[in-house]
């Protein structure tokens, strides 16, 4: 079985998997338990399918490759980690290797980052492109279901605007929509889709409407900084006389708005929570493995007792708990090297509009509920993986247009 027809049946698993839990049910515990068994089967067997032959034959550069397989060794060594752990714990929210292996916050979270090395060969991303379109043509039916699949998505949407037909266009259309009304509308509307929509906006505004790429440079920069000053200091603000951004911010809605559920702060706890169960634990640099929890006093008896939660809203807080400091630092430098090399390296707009998305998703991994291994987590690697690829960068504007021209066509 040659490369492509491997990636092909990888796409069209976790697709499959996806839509399965994800279209019906949203979060992977609010679906029944053979639904669950179907997705973690489905995302396994991607796997298994996997063309592993691309990790070592890619045009990807030596600092690429070396970032790319150090993530690799260390979700194996957290999965290790839980495999060999035998702690009464371990067994807290039902049979170890059926949560380890199933459980999409668990082993299934760090499978992501492999698919970036599906970009190697430029078909594998056309087939994505069309098998997008599929997808999104599902998830349109749902709408009136008040279910919103599509609204996560349309974060990477922006890339493929300029070279799709118009009913492709409608269905982005829909996905926009989508994501206003996931939004505003439901039993619980996601402020975070707003972030993701303006995010895509951005990338699109700025690549193929401004077309200046120092301004494109600055707000990237601008957002990476921010996502830095924000963030990463309420893991050490445990003061609670000392308000955090958030709080601040909430503070600040309320006196201007009167808008309570607006303003209403669901991050600061969440990192002051997890700083104080790692350094508790002793979990700073390695975390605490593929299969791992943590205590949290907010969401109290609602929980298992003294074991607490799974996995966190938050991905940087959920790569810290399973891989420690150590982890975080190769994921999140992944992303900042594919967006350098975006914007800096390469030839056309369609990877520097992908460093962009790449951009929103590091600044939403602080503050959004993307955690998980799903469909729009593998596009998204793949896009990354664009970044990488020196045939993507090399390439010109007229050269990916003709690439998406002849796809369509194949």
């Amino acid at each position: 079985m040659n490369s492509y027809i491997k990636s092909k049946k990888t796409i069209v698993l976790v697709m499959i998997a996806s839509i399965a839990i994800g279209f019906f049910w949203g979060l992977y515990f609010q679906a029944p338990g053979v639904v669950k068994a179907i997705f973690s089967a489905l995302m396994i067997l991607s796997a298994f399918v996997f063309p592993y032959g691309y990790i070592r034959s890619n045009d990807f550069d030596k600092i690429s490759n070396a970032i790319l397989r150090i993530i690799l060794a260390l979700s194996v060594f957290s999965i290790l980690r839980s495999v060999f752990n035998e702690d009464a714990d371990m067994y807290a929210f039902g049979n170890k290797w059926t949560t380890l292996f199933g459980n999409e916050y668990c082993a299934l979270l760090l499978l992501p980052p492999l698919f970036t090395y599906l970009a190697t060969e430029p078909a594998n991303i056309l087939y994505a492109e069309r098998i997008n379109y599929q997808y999104m043509l599902i998830g349109a039916f749902f709408i009136f279901l008040f279910k919103f699949p599509l609204a996560t998505i349309v974060l990477v949407l922006p890339v493929f605007v300029p070279y799709v037909k118009r009913s492709y266009k409608l269905l982005i259309g829909v996905a926009v929509l989508h994501t206003v009304l996931g939004a505003t509308l439901g039993p619980n509307p996601t402020r975070a889709n707003l972030l993701y929509l303006l995010f895509a906006v951005a990338a699109f505004f700025l690549v193929f409407v401004v077309r200046k790429k120092a301004v494109t440079k600055i707000f990237c920069i601008s957002c990476v900084v921010l996502s830095f000053f924000f963030f990463v200091p309420l893991l050490y603000s445990n003061n609670h006389n000392e308000p955090s951004f958030f709080e601040k911010a909430q503070t600040y809605v309320i006196e201007k708005t009167e808008n309570k559920d607006l303003a209403t702060d669901t991050r600061t706890f969440l990192y002051r929570e997890m700083a104080l169960d790692l350094t508790k634990n002793d979990s700073w640099i390695w975390g605490k493995g593929a299969y791992a929890h943590y205590y949290s006093a907010w969401f109290g008896d609602r929980l298992n007792g003294r074991f607490g939660r799974i996995g966190s809203e938050v991905p940087f807080l959920n790569f810290l708990m399973h891989g420690g400091l150590v982890y975080v630092f190769f994921y999140f430098f992944l992303i900042l090297y594919a967006i350098y090399k975006g914007l800096w390296k390469s030839n056309n707009r369609f990877v520097q509009c992908i460093a962009v998305v790449i951009t929103g998703w590091f600044f939403c991994s602080f503050v959004c509920d993307l955690t998980g291994g799903r469909y729009y987590h593998m596009l998204l690697f793949m896009l990354l993986g664009c970044c990488l690829s020196e045939r993507f960068l090399k390439m010109n504007d007229d050269e990916i247009a003709m690439l998406f021209y002849e796809g369509e066509n194949i």
